[in-house]
């Protein structure tokens, strides 16, 4: 039985399960492997859904706080050597939709996320896939996720 609580922005706080210990240890394992799996699904589309939402509402900070430092690095540069400055400059430039519509409100609220897929490796790495609707124009978008020590972190888009 798994029972979830969410914070006022909807995200997914805890997630409990109850295993049963009856049956034999295969089928306990598999059980408890199947709500574990379950959590870690939850926590990666959780970091995905906020780090897709500080990029429609232009929020830098937690856009950085989900992201490796180094994900906007090309060959051969040092993203450590990157100021605030920078990162936030590579932020808007990668991420931040810059249409408007014909009457001049922001466009981003028209952005559809659909038809998300995620698939887990190792437990420490997940792949996560989704179509994404923007001005008409639908693109394929996939980000890597890896668990560091403060949690979710997207390290390639």
């Amino acid at each position: 039985k798994a029972q979830d609580a969410e914070d006022s922005a909807g995200n997914s706080r805890i997630r409990m399960t109850h295993i049963e210990a009856t049956g034999t240890v295969e089928e306990v394992w598999d059980t408890t492997r199947a709500a574990m799996d379950a959590y870690a699904t939850n926590d990666v589309l959780s970091a995905n859904a906020r780090l897709i939402r500080a990029a429609l509402e232009g929020d830098a900070d937690t856009y950085m706080e989900l992201s490796a430092r180094g994900m906007f690095a090309k060959d051969g540069e040092d993203a450590s050597k990157f100021d605030d400055e920078k990162l936030k400059s590579l932020f808007v430039e990668h991420e931040v939709p810059g249409g408007k519509t014909d009457d001049g409100a922001d466009d981003i609220w028209n952005t559809v996320i659909s038809n998300a897929t995620i698939e887990m490796q190792t437990g420490t790495k997940a792949v996560v896939s989704y179509d994404r609707t923007f001005a008409e124009e639908t693109s394929r978008e996939t980000r890597v996720w890896s668990h560091e020590e403060n949690g979710w972190t997207c390290i390639h888009f």
